[in-house]
């Protein structure tokens, strides 16, 4: 069956998907470059007071954009808890 409509639709979402993905690409490049900087600074790889204050504006933001705050949260707690992985492994590198 032909749908256009429903084909358009799932153009935007393709084209939605690939700018997540390549957002989410950068913004791992540049969390490495903060995982790399706190290894050589002895820092910890885990930032609660960060996160917490991360989670917070992101709930902000949510409400802005008329998101669910609870989905925009878990989204970046998965993000989160990757960074932290990533940065724990930068220290083990560098031990």
């Amino acid at each position: 069956m032909n749908h256009p409509k429903l084909d358009f639709y799932r153009k935007q979402l393709d084209d939605l998907d690939q700018q997540l993905v390549s957002l989410l690409a950068e913004r791992f490049k540049i969390t490495d470059q903060v995982g790399e900087y706190k290894s050589k600074h002895g820092l910890s790889p885990m930032d609660s007071a960060r996160e917490n204050s991360q989670i917070e504006r992101i709930r902000k933001l949510a409400d802005e954009y008329a998101l669910e705050a609870k989905v925009a949260q878990k989204v970046l707690r998965v993000v989160m808890d990757e960074v932290v992985k990533r940065h724990k492994a930068v220290q083990a590198k560098h031990k």
